[in-house]
């Protein structure tokens, strides 16, 4: 299994792109997320970053 965040998903023209990239997969399985989720999942990438020093330009 393999979940990630596709923050350019374009419906069907990315289950095609993926199906492409991931000739042996079963099944790809696309589900719309909730706004907080989305806020989560970008605020947590931005922390990664600026812990390992190359967000914040501080």
């Amino acid at each position: 299994m393999v979940r990630f965040v596709h923050s350019e998903c374009r419906g069907e023209e990315t289950r095609a792109e993926l199906g492409a990239m991931l000739p042996g997969a079963r099944s790809i399985e696309m589900e719309p997320m909730p706004l907080r989720s989305i806020f989560l999942a970008i605020a947590k990438e931005k922390r990664g970053r600026d812990v390992a020093g190359e967000g914040s330009g501080r």
